[in-house]
């Protein structure tokens, strides 16, 4: 879709993230439509959750580019690469990237491609990236099917199957996120997005309890299947209503862990893949958790 730069915007000495159109696709029209959509939804979203659009325009070449502010820090896919996150983590990376996605929604934008790889850790904020495929919901939109884009193990099983779709879609791949920081790994076993697509058509949404302890209703990490429960749900009308009330249950949730790093411990039969290194831990959203690093 396009190449990334770091650059240094002349008027100011600004360091900023450029993204190009390659030239060998700047000719394809629709690959030039999701180009020019993604700046012109940059340019109407301002949230602090949400990678800032600087500039935009054309080189004297005549390739389109925009420009965004430099995020620096590690993705969440490269974060969990290490294994599996202590919950209220989790939680709170979970709370900032609905805010990010109430934000959208609440100007009719659906990301449609909610994942680790696009969901930056950037100090104590978490900045969610990449509106490529982004789709802003028009009355128009409401009973039509569309064009499926976006990542199969986090693409929402309306979506998979080709039916119409809206921000509901969008707290489906919140959940898996959740879920993959949670065990430290997807939800739906596969190997190829094909059969990963296939489980999430035709296999029930597994459910934390299964895995953990402490994931009974009135245990301590009852909330977090909670949540769970009501995003990776199947049928979008028993979803949150809307990203701004998931992010409410996300911080409540939050708020009542303990503040040390805490883990719910896997019942026998289930052994989630979490990665036993020692990591070195980062400034900012991972130093709250150095100590729990540390000592693994």
């Amino acid at each position: 879709m396009g190449q990334v730069w770091k650059a240094r915007r002349i008027k100011d000495g600004a360091e900023v993230a450029i993204k190009l159109l390659p030239a060998p696709l700047h000719d394809d029209p629709t690959t030039r439509g999701l180009f020019l959509r993604e700046a012109i939804l940059l340019s109407t979203l301002r949230h602090p959750n949400v990678c800032q659009l600087v500039d935009s325009g054309e080189t004297e070449s005549g390739r389109f580019f925009f420009a965004t502010e430099l995020v620096r820090g590690p993705t969440l896919a490269q974060t969990l690469a290490r294994g599996a996150l202590p919950v209220r983590l989790a939680l709170d990376i979970a709370a900032q990237t609905a805010r990010a996605l109430s934000a959208a929604h609440d100007r009719s934008i659906v990301h449609r491609d909610v994942k680790p790889a696009n969901i930056m850790l950037a100090g104590e904020r978490v900045k969610v990236l990449d509106f490529g495929v982004a789709h802003l919901l028009t009355a128009d939109d409401v009973g039509r099917a569309g064009t499926i884009y976006g990542t199969a193990a986090y693409a929402a099983p309306e979506h998979l199957a080709g039916r119409p779709c809206d921000h509901r879609a969008d707290l489906w791949s919140l959940g898996v996120v959740l879920w993959e920081m949670v065990t430290g790994q997807g939800p739906f076993a596969g190997g190829d997005a094909t059969r990963v697509a296939r489980s999430v058509l035709d296999k029930r949404p597994p459910r934390l309890r299964d895995v953990f302890q402490g994931c009974e209703e009135d245990g301590p990490f009852g909330p977090i299947d909670a949540i769970l429960r009501r995003t990776m749900v199947k049928s979008p009308e028993e979803r949150f209503a809307t990203a701004a009330e998931a992010a409410e249950a996300l911080e409540l949730a939050r708020d009542r862990q303990p503040p040390e790093p805490s883990r719910p411990i896997p019942h026998a039969a289930h052994t989630p893949a979490v990665d036993t290194a020692v990591a070195t831990p980062r400034p900012g959203l991972l130093s709250r958790v150095a100590g729990w690093l540390q000592g693994r």
